[in-house]
């Protein structure tokens, strides 16, 4: 494979017992089956704490900087193994991923590991993983489930094990691709195998197995809705500016997007292909703001760069997007793993009307580009 060809990167996060450790291998073996070369990046934390890193005997400071440095060095060494492997189709499967340490760590210490190290959460978050699932704990609609027995690391009781759960979904909040994998189903628990296929579902859906769908569903808001989504403590907000150039060969639309959060960029070429209404295959890959910029010369003709700014937060395990475009639209949209499945909404939200199938909300249209 060429060093420098991509390389699909996913974190496997979630809280204590939440299915990590069986769930990874078991991927790894649905991938193999289909094609794939899987290659695992295990859990940082967990190497040191068999390595005889007690936390109890380091600062909070100390042993979460070297979970980040030791995860880092993880990533970035299986990452070379992939790109110099002679398969054709490498996957990296992170158990975790460097984002994770937030949960685990004081908002200002964290900080303080990111600045030591010229790091930010833009590029920790965003870039370096193509997706991010998160397997709820056990200690979260599965209680009779959860254990201490099958990690050495895990020192958490029920109580702290959610919170540990909240906390880890919370500081991914805000990545383009996050995921929840619960352990119900519309109100009813499912088997812990089942939570596996959701699992493997998601991860094959990302990679475009049998093809890299986008489903999702599109709502118009009233703007009243503004004021009570300003009181969610746990939400990321991203200002994005995208523009439309004449689409590639094989889809209906060529997008590029720059997103960015505390003056940090990351840069973004999405195409696109509708299958039928609601659904569309999506590929998507990173870039270079050189090769964002050179881009916007090729915008499509009577076209504009359209701006809009995004507020990320988590409802009853929903990922939500809430869009508030320059032209003070404001629009909803939630991805759904099944095109016929009508999500439930936070009841403060003020649905005006479900616009999913409606070409006039398109942000090809909001663009002007024909």
């Amino acid at each position: 494979m060429s060093r420098d060809a991509h390389v699909p990167k996913f974190a496997i996060t979630g809280g204590p017992c939440g299915g990590k450790s069986t769930g990874i291998p078991f991927v790894a073996e649905k991938l193999s089956n289909a094609g794939y070369k899987p290659f695992i990046v295990d859990e940082a934390a967990t190497l040191l704490i068999k390595s005889g890193m007690s936390p109890a005997l380091f600062s909070n400071h100390d042993f979460q900087g070297h979970v980040i440095d030791l995860g880092l060095m993880l990533e970035d060494s299986m990452l070379r193994v992939a790109r110099t492997t002679t398969h054709p189709r490498p996957v990296l499967l992170c158990d975790r991923g460097t984002m994770d340490a937030k949960a685990y760590t004081p908002k200002h210490t964290f900080a303080a590991l990111l600045k030591e190290r010229d790091l930010s959460i833009v590029h920790l978050r965003d870039r370096r993983y193509d997706a991010v699932f998160h397997l709820r704990s056990a200690a979260v609609g599965a209680e009779a489930f959860y254990t201490q027995a099958n990690n050495v690391a895990r020192r958490e009781g029920l109580a702290e094990a959610r919170a540990v759960d909240e906390a880890t979904l919370n500081a991914w909040i805000g990545h383009p691709h996050l995921e929840i994998i619960e352990n119900e189903y519309y109100g009813a628990q499912i088997t812990f195998e089942q939570k596996l296929i959701a699992l493997t579902k998601a991860i094959f859906r990302k990679l475009g197995i049998p093809e890299p769908l986008e489903i999702e569903r599109k709502y118009l808001i009233d703007p009243a809705s503004w004021d009570h989504l300003c009181t969610i403590s746990e939400r990321q907000e991203v200002e994005i500016d995208q523009f439309y150039v004449p689409p590639i060969a094989g889809y209906d639309e060529t997008r590029f997007r720059k997103r960015t959060q505390h003056g940090e960029s990351v840069y973004v070429e999405t195409c696109k292909r509708e299958v039928r209404p609601g659904v569309r295959v999506e590929t998507e890959h990173f870039v270079t703001r050189q090769e964002y910029e050179l881009a916007l010369q090729f915008r499509l003709p009577g076209s504009k760069l359209l701006r809009k700014r995004r507020i990320c937060f988590v409802h009853q395990s929903r990922y939500l997007e809430y869009d508030v475009f320059e032209t003070g639209l404001h629009v909803l949209e939630v991805e759904i793993a099944d095109e016929h499945e009508r999500p439930q909404l936070p009841g403060w939200l003020k649905v005006i009307a479900d616009i999913t199938n409606d070409p006039h909300y398109s942000n090809r249209a909001l663009a002007g580009a024909k």
